[in-house]
């Protein structure tokens, strides 16, 4: 790591104005050091000098790393800082700018800084690094050590004593977000800002003063990952009924360390402690793409977000909240969306996963430590739990018994969103083109072979091809039963699930239940058939395809030909005989060829006007003769 700072001749600070179109040079004799204006000038300035050479690593540091007049930097290669420090220092000074107060870890690039007299010499071990301590010789990051007025008794001092510490990083959060719950129980106290606060409160703040002036005490790890490198991402998120926040750890060559935490006060309106935990998880994400910007070359392969909340768990995890509460809603819908943007600009999208309490970091945040339990947990609190960084995360041995079965085999998986979600699946191969089912399922198989045959894996490609048609057409029409099927939490029982009995097999193909389970007569394909869609291009292929096996019988033998097969098809009569209809060769040979007479008319007895019951089936009487 290199930390260097820019210093320009004070009486003779050039900038430039726009004239016409042109630029010109102005050179005062005057010290404009300290004006409102002058980080926009030197900035300015910067970026101009820094486009007059090509676009290289070099010039990207001079546009986009110096803070005002300060610029950090680090790299794995020491030669390489030596390269791009001498580079720097040559193109300044080729536009009056002159490197000062320079230092370096590597002894290398001290000795270059030493020999140029550009090595900070001011008699102190400490750089200062955007407000934090540096110490080149261990390499190590320091809060700057401030000294807090234990004797303030107003809301107002209070607010300022706190403020004086300056943690970007939020390296120290659960220390310092004491301060911040403090004042929000004065908010809630409904104490005026210059008031005499009570006892209690005067206690609290004379113990979280002793320990705000032993934060400078404390060293943190400057090296976090390599930017060269592949490694993941995690975010464990927390809440309780005063704070919710995260922390954010790269795990990378058995390596883990934090890199960013943050963490909020609860509102003074009170919310369930399930709505502040996923309003954790939805600052986690609010801040995500922030701290992917600041990775540079570094991109995590995965990102993996955890909470200790099985109620939480189960929302992120099914995408629905049964509950009144619009406000838990809208957040939810924030995340899936924040998610989904993720998705679409790394390829691939954060996964969410459950962590016990006692080994979730974020619970630092939210309970509030002195500064004795934080010297205990600080192992936990820098580099997370102990599984972190060998690798062995326990994701598959949790029990999740708020979650149901579908969701639990989610989140112990790695499975895409896009299953998660039931959205529906894509093929490459359109469908609706083919006219027989065993042309589509030929060069589906051969798709298949050969997408196996690339990733060099032996299966059997006919029925894996057989398997991902199916599998297309029921995602394509049964969106909302899948869904249900795989997470039925909160939700309204489908009319055809109810019906039909159907379940998910371990293919993910939609199946009936049906009554004959039990049948020892019968294979499993037919006691439990694969649901067809009555209105899809692939069923009358299959329903053809079942024709011309029985020889085009009628409606009943194509129907039992397709039960026979384990195929099962919601109004199967109905469907079986529109296909039929349009079937040419049934058509031909069931054509009458002579047309018969026409019908003839009534014969007359049929057609007679009688009084009823004229005629009945009883005993005929007869009157008697004479």
């Amino acid at each position: 790591m290199i930390r260097l700072k820019l210093e320009a001749d004070r009486n003779r600070f050039c900038f430039f104005l726009k004239d016409g179109g042109r630029l010109r040079c102005f050179r005062y004799n005057t010290i404009i050091f300290g004006f409102a204006s002058s980080p926009f000038i030197l900035n300015y300035v910067l970026r101009y000098h820094a486009a007059q050479f090509p676009m290289d690593d070099c010039r990207f540091l001079m546009e986009n790393r110096f803070y005002v007049d300060n610029l950090v930097m680090s790299d794995d290669n020491p030669d390489e800082l030596c390269r791009l420090y001498a580079l720097s220092r040559e193109r300044l000074l080729q536009g009056g700018f002159e490197l000062q107060s320079c230092n370096s870890d590597y002894v290398g690039i001290r000795g270059e800084m030493e020999k140029h007299g550009t090595l900070s010499v001011h008699g102190n071990n400490w750089e200062k690094v955007l407000g934090y301590r540096y110490s080149p010789l261990s390499d190590a990051l320091h809060v700057t050590p401030v000294n807090c007025n234990p004797y303030a008794c107003t809301k107002r001092q209070i607010l300022g004593e706190t403020a004086k510490v300056y943690d970007p990083l939020s390296l120290c959060l659960p220390v310092t977000l004491r301060g911040r719950i403090l004042l929000s129980r004065l908010w809630k106290g409904g104490f005026a800002w210059d008031v005499l606060l009570p006892p209690e409160y005067l206690s609290l703040w004379k113990k979280l003063s002793s320990d705000l002036s032993e934060l400078g005490t404390i060293s943190f790890p400057r090296r976090a990952f390599s930017e060269n490198g592949v490694g993941e991402l995690f975010l464990f998120c927390d809440a309780s009924s005063e704070a919710y926040g995260f922390a954010a750890y790269t795990v990378q060559d058995c390596h883990s360390c934090l890199v960013f935490a943050k963490a909020r006060v609860a509102p003074l309106k009170r919310k369930t402690l399930p709505t502040l935990e996923l309003m954790a998880v939805f600052l986690a994400f609010r801040c995500l793409p922030t701290i992917l910007r600041s990775f540079g070359r570094f991109s995590p392969s995965e990102i993996h977000v955890a909470t200790d909340s099985q109620v939480v768990l189960s929302w992120l995890v099914s995408g629905t909240i049964v509950s009144k509460n619009l406000f838990a809603r809208n957040r939810l819908k924030d995340i899936q969306q924040m998610s989904g943007e993720l998705g679409s600009a790394l390829g691939f999208v954060p996964s969410f996963r459950y962590i016990p309490t006692a080994e979730n970091p974020a619970d630092l945040i939210t309970r509030g430590l002195t500064m004795q339990k934080f010297r205990t947990c600080f192992q936990l609190w820098c580099y997370g739990p102990s599984w972190l960084s060998s690798g062995s995360a326990p994701w598959a041995i949790q029990e999740l018994p708020c979650l149901s079965r579908r969701s639990q085999e989610i989140v112990r998986s790695s499975w895409n969103a896009a299953i998660l979600h039931g959205e529906e699946s894509h093929t490459v191969l359109p469908l609706e083109r083919f006219s027989t089912f065993s042309k589509l399922l030929r060069v589906t198989t051969l798709v298949v072979k050969f997408i196996n045959r690339l990733r060099r894996v032996e299966v059997d490609c006919e029925k894996l091809a057989a398997i991902l048609i199916m599998k297309t057409m029921q995602h394509q029409v049964y969106a909302e039963e899948i869904g249900f099927l795989l997470d039925s939490s909160g939700k309204t029982v489908p009319g055809l699930v109810r019906a039909l009995d159907l379940f998910i097999d371990s293919d993910g193909l939609i199946r009936s239940g049906g009554r004959i389970s039990r049948s020892l007569h019968f294979n499993v394909e037919i006691k439990h058939p694969i649901l067809l869609a009555k209105h899809h291009p692939v069923i009358r292929l299959i329903i053809m395809d079942a024709h011309d096996r029985c020889q085009h019988l009628g409606v009943a033998s194509t129907l039992a030909e397709l039960r026979r097969h384990g195929y099962w098809v919601p109004k199967g009569r109905q469907a079986v005989k529109t296909v039929l209809a349009s079937c040419a060769l049934c058509r031909k040979y069931n054509a009458r060829q002579v047309m018969p007479p026409n019908v003839a008319n009534l014969p007359a007895s049929r057609i007679k006007l009688e009084v009823p019951f004229k005629h009945t089936g009883g005993r005929f009487y007869r009157p008697p003769v004479g």
